[in-house]
């Protein structure tokens, strides 16, 4: 009779029903479903459990426990009951690691119940984010606090004025004054939430003379420019582009993306039509110069080189135009455009300064790598490879999960071997490390059941500390330029310098890093860090080879002529 009934119950469990047995008796206890994303952010309310089992008595008792706790089924602590037994999200969740969970919960006080909640988590869409290496960008050595942004972008261009003047511009964004943080009226927003290393950044075009510039652009076919790192045809080219939108043209396949991208107030305003749309795709986390590949023919626009100054001039021709992106990073625990987002990466995990995207250290898993593997892991202070170095320490912690320890072991890589009893003495600290440190470190773990669980880390130290150089490390490098220092090779010049100490500048006529690179300027030099032409009187163009326009001469073909009788004047 109680196998029919159990058969009964199991039959019953789709429909929230749940055999229970004990001592050969089988009675059905109910089961209520309820479900949640993957996504929901920590303190996320699920649902309140006496009003889940249309429990309306008073459940508050007047001791100091919560009246609600769950008793079994969540193993890593993904969920907790708050004071008025509401189910809340205590811990990221993670589909691929646990799609459900049947949770035993107790309601005390006059009730005295015990329940069950089957709990389904819903898969979500490009979630968790991917932490994608190619694009990794440097650490900002601050405490946690936000003062810089995860890029810099320099940009130069330069054209010719309607009355003969060759005018060139170089800005650096952002400027001092920025603020890319969230706001209830923003005119930039600005993206990088993705596992695809790029950046997407839209402005919203309200000034006057902006949208005039916009609108002769727009109304004459130039609705876009492609801006690459290197040649076109190189499938390993990043690419920038920029992109203009017109509200009022459903027609553009473009303008889908803008509109999930952007504020609702953005599109529905009356006072702005155009919203500029720049993206770029980086694979690489070092600094690179984007070549804007400009139409053969563009309308002339009025522009103030000026900013906050109402003096404009006609730009009848350019000539060209690039920009130059440089990885700047975060502070530890940050990420965001602005670094203005907290990382949720725990256990020595790496945190991906593009979308928060955590890296496990060995032996752990799940959005936040809060959850083990193994019954037992590893981890290491400071986890960064980066970070350690000769002389250097390294604290290791062996964690242990769901075992009734006895005995617990550290083997070295010499073969020795430390051993405590219980669960003590489980972290062990590398002083002064030596490369004779170097190799595997295997915690092992005896349990009452005579089963033993082990893992290692392999400790690879070959790094001298900061501005040390030598077999061991025993040379000051002393490197100028904001050079960095090798054990091996010592200073490591950057772009335009050499020497020992980095303190020469390339000879002329070369640039680039150990200035191998030949200048390409035909009437000029070039700066010696990236190769820009610097053109002498007379010439301008991206290689120096416009003579200045009828007219003009000097530097950058500012002077105006003054000679009379249809005769010239030479550049001095």
């Amino acid at each position: 009779m109680a196998a029919d009934r159990t058969d009964q119950c199991r039959l019953s469990y789709i429909y929230g029903v749940l055999a229970v047995c004990f001592a050969g008796f089988c009675w059905c206890q109910e089961v209520k479903t309820v479900s949640v994303f993957e996504n929901a952010d920590v303190g996320t309310a699920v649902v309140n459990i006496p009003l889940l089992f249309g429990i309306t008595a008073h459940v508050h008792t007047e001791k100091a426990e919560l009246p609600c706790s769950v008793l079994d089924g969540d193993r890593y602590g993904r969920f907790a009951v708050d004071e008025n037994c509401t189910l809340v999200v205590d811990n990221p969740l993670d589909y691929s690691v646990q799609s459900e969970y049947v949770l035993k919960v107790l309601i005390s006080g006059r009730v005295h119940r015990e329940v069950k909640v089957r709990l389904q988590v819903h898969d979500v869409v490009d979630y968790p984010p991917v932490y994608n290496i190619t694009c990794e960008t440097p650490t900002v050595k601050q405490n946690g606090e936000r003062s810089t942004y995860l890029f810099q972008v320099d940009g130069k261009g330069e054209g010719v004025t309607s009355d003969g003047d060759v005018l060139s511009a170089k800005v650096r964004y952002p400027k001092p004054n920025w603020d890319l943080l969230p706001s209830d009226h923003p005119q930039l927003m600005v993206n990088t939430d993705n596992g695809d290393c790029r950046v997407d950044l839209f402005w919203a075009v309200y000034q006057a003379i902006d949208e005039a510039i916009v609108d002769k652009l727009w109304l004459t076919k130039v609705h876009s420019t492609t801006c690459f790192s290197g040649p076109a045809s190189d499938l390993n080219s990043s690419v920038f582009m920029i992109n203009l939108i017109d509200k009022e043209a459903n027609y553009d396949p473009r303008l889908s993306y803008v509109r999930e991208n952007v504020p609702d107030s953005w599109m529905e305003s009356d006072f702005q039509k155009y919203i500029v749309y720049f993206s770029v795709t980086t694979m690489s986390g070092d600094k690179r110069r984007f070549v804007c590949q400009l139409p053969e023919t563009m309308p002339s626009i009025k522009i103030r080189p000026v900013e906050e100054s109402l003096m404009t001039v006609d730009i009848v021709a350019f000539n060209y135009m690039w920009a130059e992106i440089k990885p700047v990073g975060c502070p530890p625990g940050r990420y965001g455009w602005a670094c203005q987002n907290m990382c949720i990466c725990r256990n020595g995990a790496y945190c991906h300064a593009f979308n928060g995207a955590c890296k496990c250290q060995q032996g752990w898993t799940g959005v936040a790598c809060d959850i083990p593997k193994d019954t037992v892991s590893i981890v290491a202070t400071p986890s960064d490879p980066r970070d350690l170095y000769i002389s250097g320490n390294v604290t290791l912690r062996c964690e242990v999960y769901d075992v009734d320890v006895v005995t617990t072991s550290w083997i070295f890589p010499d073969g020795s071997a430390k051993t405590t009893t219980g669960a003590d003495g489980t972290e062990i600290t590398i002083s002064d490390i030596k490369t004779t440190d170097n190799g595997p470190y295997t915690c092992q773990v005896n349990d009452s059941r005579g089963d033993v669980f082990k893992t290692d880390v392999v400790l690879n130290v070959d790094s001298c500390p900061p501005d040390r150089t030598g077999q061991h490390c025993e040379d000051v490098c002393g490197c100028r330029q904001g050079a960095s220092c090798d054990r091996w090779a010592g200073c490591v010049c950057p772009a335009g310098w050499t020497g020992r100490r980095c303190q020469t500048a390339c000879p002329q006529g070369t640039y680039g890093y150990g200035c191998r690179e030949t200048c390409e300027c035909e009437n000029g030099a070039c700066l010696p860090s990236d190769g820009v032409c610097n053109c002498t009187e007379g010439w301008f163009g991206q290689d120096c080879s416009k003579p200045c326009l009828p007219g003009r001469y000097g530097w950058s073909c500012h002077q105006i002529c003054t000679c009379k009788n249809n005769a010239t004047r030479m550049s001095d």
